[in-house]
Protein backbone atom coordinates (compact mmCIF):
# COMPACT_ATOMS: atom_id res chain seq x y z
CA UNK A 1 0.00 0.00 0.00
CA UNK A 2 1.22 3.97 -0.85
CA UNK A 3 -0.18 7.00 0.37
CA UNK A 4 0.73 10.49 -0.46
CA UNK A 5 -0.12 13.43 1.70
CA UNK A 6 0.77 17.06 0.70
CA UNK A 7 0.39 19.13 3.63
CA UNK A 8 -1.46 22.20 2.24
CA UNK A 9 -3.79 22.73 5.00
CA UNK A 10 -4.25 21.91 8.22
CA UNK A 11 -7.09 19.70 7.20
CA UNK A 12 -5.23 17.90 5.14
CA UNK A 13 -2.89 17.23 8.05
CA UNK A 14 -5.09 16.04 10.81
CA UNK A 15 -6.69 13.40 7.43
CA UNK A 16 -2.29 12.29 7.58
CA UNK A 17 -2.03 11.89 10.79
CA UNK A 18 -5.42 10.18 11.25
CA UNK A 19 -4.49 7.67 8.93
CA UNK A 20 -1.26 6.74 10.59
CA UNK A 21 -2.92 6.42 13.92
CA UNK A 22 -4.70 3.41 12.16
CA UNK A 23 -2.34 1.37 10.75
CA UNK A 24 -1.81 -2.07 12.19
CA UNK A 25 1.77 -2.42 13.98
CA UNK A 26 2.02 -5.38 12.03
CA UNK A 27 3.21 -5.64 9.31
CA UNK A 28 5.47 -2.64 9.40
CA UNK A 29 5.23 0.50 7.83
CA UNK A 30 7.67 2.64 6.80
CA UNK A 31 6.45 6.54 6.71
CA UNK A 32 8.68 9.04 5.00
CA UNK A 33 8.22 12.90 5.59
CA UNK A 34 10.24 14.86 2.76
CA UNK A 35 9.99 18.34 1.82
CA UNK A 36 7.60 18.77 -1.11
CA UNK A 37 9.24 21.18 -3.73
CA UNK A 38 6.49 22.69 -6.21
CA UNK A 39 7.39 22.13 -9.75
CA UNK A 40 8.04 25.15 -11.74
CA UNK A 41 5.20 26.35 -13.64
CA UNK A 42 4.22 26.92 -17.10
CA UNK A 43 4.19 30.71 -17.24
CA UNK A 44 7.82 30.42 -15.57
CA UNK A 45 8.74 28.19 -18.66
CA UNK A 46 7.26 30.31 -21.07
CA UNK A 47 9.21 33.42 -19.46
CA UNK A 48 12.44 30.88 -19.53
CA UNK A 49 12.51 29.90 -23.14
CA UNK A 50 11.78 33.55 -24.28
CA UNK A 51 14.49 34.72 -22.69
CA UNK A 52 17.06 32.33 -23.47
CA UNK A 53 15.40 33.15 -27.26
CA UNK A 54 16.25 36.58 -26.58
CA UNK A 55 20.03 35.78 -25.33
CA UNK A 56 20.28 33.23 -28.50
CA UNK A 57 19.70 36.24 -31.09
CA UNK A 58 21.21 39.06 -29.27
CA UNK A 59 24.32 38.23 -27.54
CA UNK A 60 27.61 36.18 -29.17
CA UNK A 61 29.65 34.40 -26.56
CA UNK A 62 33.22 33.90 -27.29
CA UNK A 63 32.55 34.48 -30.99
CA UNK A 64 29.95 32.15 -31.25
CA UNK A 65 25.76 32.37 -31.37
CA UNK A 66 24.69 29.92 -29.53
CA UNK A 67 20.75 28.21 -29.24
CA UNK A 68 18.26 28.64 -26.96
CA UNK A 69 18.88 25.44 -25.45
CA UNK A 70 22.98 25.94 -25.58
CA UNK A 71 22.04 29.46 -23.44
CA UNK A 72 19.87 26.89 -21.23
CA UNK A 73 22.96 25.15 -20.39
CA UNK A 74 25.55 27.68 -19.75
CA UNK A 75 23.04 29.21 -17.37
CA UNK A 76 21.94 26.14 -15.73
CA UNK A 77 25.53 25.69 -15.03
CA UNK A 78 26.21 29.01 -13.81
CA UNK A 79 23.60 28.69 -11.46
CA UNK A 80 23.95 25.43 -10.23
CA UNK A 81 28.08 25.21 -10.10
CA UNK A 82 27.80 22.17 -12.33
CA UNK A 83 30.56 19.74 -12.44
CA UNK A 84 32.68 19.67 -15.69
CA UNK A 85 33.83 16.65 -17.89
CA UNK A 86 35.64 16.01 -20.91
CA UNK A 87 33.38 14.85 -23.72
CA UNK A 88 34.41 11.27 -24.85
CA UNK A 89 36.46 12.31 -27.63
CA UNK A 90 38.19 15.38 -25.45
CA UNK A 91 37.55 17.96 -28.34
CA UNK A 92 35.01 19.75 -25.64
CA UNK A 93 33.38 19.75 -22.19
CA UNK A 94 30.37 18.52 -20.88
CA UNK A 95 28.25 19.79 -18.18
CA UNK A 96 26.90 17.48 -15.89
CA UNK A 97 23.50 16.41 -14.15
CA UNK A 98 21.89 20.30 -15.10
CA UNK A 99 17.81 19.63 -15.29
CA UNK A 100 15.72 22.39 -15.54
CA UNK A 101 13.00 20.16 -15.71
CA UNK A 102 13.39 19.15 -12.26
CA UNK A 103 13.58 22.41 -10.57
CA UNK A 104 11.50 23.55 -7.92
CA UNK A 105 9.82 27.49 -8.56
CA UNK A 106 12.33 29.19 -6.83
CA UNK A 107 15.10 27.51 -8.38
CA UNK A 108 13.72 28.49 -11.49
CA UNK A 109 12.89 31.77 -10.03
CA UNK A 110 16.71 32.18 -9.30
CA UNK A 111 17.44 30.60 -12.88
CA UNK A 112 15.65 33.75 -14.62
CA UNK A 113 17.41 36.33 -12.17
CA UNK A 114 21.09 34.95 -13.42
CA UNK A 115 19.67 35.34 -17.25
CA UNK A 116 18.21 38.50 -16.29
CA UNK A 117 21.63 39.80 -14.64
CA UNK A 118 23.69 38.88 -17.48
CA UNK A 119 21.38 39.68 -20.43
CA UNK A 120 20.99 43.07 -18.60
CA UNK A 121 24.95 43.63 -18.17
CA UNK A 122 24.70 42.89 -22.08
CA UNK A 123 22.10 45.30 -23.36
CA UNK A 124 19.70 42.55 -24.37
CA UNK A 125 16.59 43.79 -25.32
CA UNK A 126 13.83 41.51 -23.55
CA UNK A 127 10.42 40.62 -25.32
CA UNK A 128 7.61 40.27 -23.65
CA UNK A 129 6.58 36.29 -23.27
CA UNK A 130 4.49 35.06 -25.15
Amino acid sequence: MKKLFILKTNAIKAACLDFVSRLPLEPFYEVVIQEHKTKRSLEQNRLLWQMLTDLSSQVEWYGNKLSSSDWKCVMTSALKQSKVVPNIDSTGFVSIGLYTSKMSVKELNDLILVITAFGNERGVKWTAPE
